[in-house]
């Protein structure tokens, strides 16, 4: 082990001062305190039972910390370029989560069992052409109109762009290489124009927010016997 410098405190040497920076104290804790402060807590009862349950508010969430964070990306010091991961993941993931509910409720919607091998995926594949693939087909079915359909292919457009920054899914904006551990993530991208990525992304968000609630209205409108997309 190096040895500290004669009158050189090690905390100095390292940059950190613990009477400055705070390190982990003996008192810290990352668990449940019991504390129930609603200006310091977050109540995860209510968003598990009473609030629509934990995926709706997962993805509104991520897509809530997206939002946050746009106006600060690539805007003051070269540090603050860095907030483009954390940015672009949060809008990957809330779209990825909002596509994988919506593949169930469009099934529900036609009164479908979904496939095991779909099922499988919802619970294991990142891959958001993949899950717009299953995806699609059920929208499609769900309403047949041409206003849906040219929807659809902006839709696809998107995450097919989206897969193509991220060929390893769920992987490019988490860590600087690939699961092979040597092939940089976004290698081939200098630079990323957060205005027009946020745009897209918010387009895309609300698109499957409107067919997600168009299901839910329809839903419990529709009349025994009704037939689909016709409301």
């Amino acid at each position: 082990m190096n040895d500290v410098p004669d009158g050189t405190r090690r905390e100095d040497v390292a940059g950190l001062d613990p009477d400055t920076i705070p390190w982990p104290s003996d008192t810290d804790t990352v668990l449940p305190t019991g504390l129930i402060d609603p200006a310091v807590s977050a109540d995860l009862m209510w968003l598990r039972y009473w609030a629509g349950g934990t995926a709706t508010f997962h993805a509104l969430g991520f897509r809530e910390a997206a939002e946050l964070l746009a106006p600060r990306v690539g805007y003051g010091p070269g540090q603050e370029d860095a907030l483009v991961y954390p940015f672009a993941y949060c809008w990957r993931h809330h779209l990825e989560l909002r596509l994988k509910m919506l593949i169930a409720e469009a099934a529900g919607y036609l009164d479908e069992a979904l496939p095991a091998k779909v099922r499988k995926d919802l619970s294991r594949s990142h891959d958001l052409a993949k899950l717009w693939g299953y995806c699609r087909p059920l929208l499609e079915r769900v309403d047949q109109r041409d206003s849906s359909a040219l929807a659809n292919e902006n839709i696809e457009r998107l995450l097919t762009e989206l897969n193509w920054l991220d060929p390893h899914p769920g992987i490019a904006f988490r860590y600087p290489t690939a699961t092979d551990g040597s092939t940089p993530t976004l290698g081939g991208i200098d630079h990323l124009d957060v205005e027009s990525f946020h745009k897209a992304c918010l387009g895309l968000s609300n698109a499957l927010s409107g067919w997600s609630d168009m299901i839910v209205e329809w839903r419990s409108a529709a009349p025994s016997g009704a037939e689909l997309g016709t409301l």
